[in-house]
Formats: structure tokens, C-alpha cells, sequence
């Protein structure tokens, strides 16, 4: 099991890493958006491939197993809505002559589902 202290001494990196992220994304300017939201896409890259090995390995534990559900799951909406808006940003430079080939973003994803 866990030693002691180590539930709290978790809970208390949680927690600061909770003010110290909630510090960083208030406090950017509004034209450094974009590129904050390129890291958050890449962290929650890492959390949803943490979220996908917990969930192989947690075949007893089911709150873990849950946990990790939760996880995956809040990284890939932070991950399409990343590349939402950056798709959206990116938009607002497109002259109006210009073909649209977005969806074709969508063809890696078929093809590897």
C-alpha cells in the first residue's frame, strides 16, 4: 500500500500544480493563445497516453480503471478543441479565393480507426 503521508504529500502537488497551471493560462496575453493552447494539446497528449497504459494495467483496480477512462477522455476533448480553435485562428488568414481542404484533415483518423 501507500506509506504514510503519501496520500497528502499527492494531494498537495495536485494542488499546486492545479494554481500554478490555473496562474499560467490567465495570466498569458490574448495574442499568446494559440501557442498556449499548442502545449496544452501536447500535455494532454501525455496525459491521454498515461490515461491509455493505466487502462491496460488496471484490470482489478476499477476506480483506477475509471480514473483513467475520465482521462482519456477529458484529454481528447481538450485535444480536438485545441485543434478547433487553431484551425479556426488559422481560418482568419485564408483569402476568400482559396479552396477549403480542412476535412481532409479528418482522412488520418478514418483510416486508422
Amino acid at each position: 500500500g501507500l506509506g504514510e503521508g503519501v496520500k497528502t504529500s499527492l494531494l498537495t502537488t495536485f494542488l499546486l500544480a492545479g494554481a500554478a497551471g490555473y496562474q499560467a493560462v490567465w495570466g498569458v496575453a490574448h495574442a499568446l493563445h494559440t501557442p498556449l493552447m499548442s502545449v496544452t494539446n501536447a500535455i494532454s497528449g501525455m496525459t491521454a497516453i498515461g490515461g491509455l497504459l493505466l487502462m491496460q494495467r488496471s484490470s482489478e483496480a476499477m476506480a483506477a480503471h475509471v480514473l483513467a477512462m475520465v482521462a482519456v477522455c477529458a484529454s481528447a476533448v481538450n485535444i480536438i478543441g485545441g485543434f478547433v480553435v487553431s484551425q479556426r485562428m488559422l481560418d482568419l488568414f485564408k483569402k476568400p479565393s482559396e479552396t477549403d481542404y480542412s476535412p481532409l484533415m479528418l482522412l488520418p483518423g478514418v483510416v486508422f480507426v
